[in-house]
């Protein structure tokens, strides 16, 4: 009688695999290096990422939203290891790059090898141009004797904004999925800002230049939360579910405070505009009936706190005061961009039609200040829509108004649509506010540079573009 083997429980078959790969690994490390480490990491994630790209693509933004770069707490090694390589790793590279923007370039791969949802709608022809006209910028640079090096890292936030761009528009997400991805990812954000400004800055006293605080995406993040937070308000049907937006609006907004970033808050008040003027026509009582205590407590607020008190509460104030009467800080960094804004525009005086192409610094005839803590300083100006002229011509800055021009339409037009007594479109909405929102920010600093910056507003882009071209006929209309 034959004797049935004996099966070999699952832990051990675990136990053996990971000895295994932990002496390969090791034997890896002496023989090829520090970088060999990673070995089992990458693999691991190319395999969740071939076979999850939409769940890849979620926790991926996710993280990019909820992670600043420029974290000094407990959350610093989490920071580093999504946005640095260590130096014994990022030397072995041939180019310069995070582990960011490796992941969503294998997502990238991932969702294109894979069949494509069909889209509603199609992309529109003049959005196929806006990486012809960016080629083309990095190759009138090349040209002009621009180092490869540098034309492709002030072209880099616009190239994996454009992988962005490819991954929402051929996953098509549904509105939800968004809301829930920029939900999560804020409000980690939101309570890790929080965190830090309590604990690693000490309430501000910690010394630190308010500079350093947090990176300045990080408030413009927030600030989308925050207008997102605010439509969902008033979308959401049950008291319960309202009840949450409010206390999320409320931490994104506390989150913002404490940033310390002026920018953040102007912007979050251009969003609230934006918001007010698409609702209005669909909640005329409503908004009319927060609208007017609202503006009395904002003019109370701004009498009360104009002048002599800081902190967090004092930070909208300052925002706004700041438009007139600045103070030495906030002058001192209005004059550093009007300078900069000059040279910008004096060197376009000087090739309007090309540019300079990517790689190439503009011409200082105002003196600037050397900031060491930015090599790309007299690359990318804070000024992000004279940069994109400056470096790719008009047909360049031509080409970007114009898909913004027909992104902003499209939310517009989704907003029209929808009768005066339906559920308010949460999406067309809140995209029409994100996309202003940048618009402002892109004036006075770097919305377009980095991806964790240019990737929202991408993804922004491809979602706009999913909204009917054309509103839907209602019974009645004319033939």
């Amino acid at each position: 009688m034959r004797r049935r083997p004996v099966p070999i429980p699952w832990t051990v078959l675990a136990a053996l695999g990971c000895t295994l790969g932990a002496v390969v690994g090791a034997a890896s490390v002496l023989v090829v290096g520090p970088a060999a480490a990673l070995a089992p990491v990458v693999a691991a994630a190319l395999v969740f990422i071939a076979l999850q790209p939409r769940m890849s693509a979620n926790v991926l933004f996710a993280a990019g939203i909820a992670f600043d770069s420029r974290a000094t707490d407990v959350t610093k090694p989490l920071a580093l290891g999504l946005w640095q390589f260590p130096h014994s790793i990022q030397s072995s590279l041939p180019l310069t790059v995070n582990p960011f923007e490796v992941l969503l370039t294998l997502v990238t791969a991932s969702v294109v090898a894979r069949p494509r949802v069909r889209p509603a709608t199609p992309l529109p022809g003049l959005v196929r141009l806006m990486p012809v006209v960016l080629v083309a910028g990095a190759i009138y640079g090349l040209s002009r004797g621009a180092p490869g090096n540098l034309v492709y890292h002030e072209t880099r936030g616009l190239v994996f904004g454009a992988m962005a761009f490819v991954v929402a528009w051929r996953m098509q997400p549904s509105a939800r999925d968004v809301a829930r991805v920029t939900v999560v990812g804020t409000t980690a954000l939101g309570l890790l800002t929080i965190f830090r400004y309590v604990t690693t800055l000490a309430g501000g006293g910690s010394g630190i230049a308010m500079e350093f605080w947090f990176e300045h995406e990080t408030g413009l993040l927030l600030s989308v939360g925050g207008v997102l937070g605010l439509v969902l308000l008033v979308r959401l049907p049950r008291d319960r579910d309202r009840a949450l937006a409010a206390l999320y609006v409320i931490l994104m907004a506390a989150a913002i405070l404490v940033t310390g970033r002026r920018s953040a808050i102007l912007v979050m008040l251009v969003g609230m505009l934006v918001v007010t003027w698409l609702l209005l026509p669909k909640r005329t009582v409503l908004l009319t009936a927060l609208g007017v205590p609202l503006l009395f407590l904002s003019a109370v607020y701004l009498a009360v706190y104009w002048n002599g008190h800081s902190g967090p509460l004092a930070e909208p104030a300052r925002a706004v005061r700041s438009q007139f009467q600045p103070d030495a800080r906030d002058e001192s960094s209005d004059l550093y961009r009007e300078n900069e804004r000059e040279n910008l525009q004096r060197t376009l005086q000087k090739s309007p039609v090309f540019g300079i192409g990517f790689g190439l610094p503009y011409t200082r005839y105002v003196d600037l200040p050397v900031l060491d803590f930015w090599p790309l300083q007299f690359y990318t100006p804070h000024q992000n829509i004279l940069w994109l002229w400056l470096k790719m011509g008009i047909a360049g800055i031509s080409v970007f108004a114009g898909a913004w021009v027909l992104a902003f339409s499209r939310c517009v037009r989704g907003v029209r649509a929808v009768a005066r007594r339906a559920p308010i479109p949460v999406m067309a909405i809140s995209l029409g506010a994100v996309l202003v929102m940048y618009l402002a920010y892109a004036r006075v600093d770097l919305a377009f540079a980095g991806v964790r910056s240019s990737g929202p507003l991408a993804i922004a882009l491809a979602l706009a573009f999913m909204l009917p071209a054309e509103p839907a006929r209602e019974e009645g209309d004319d033939e």
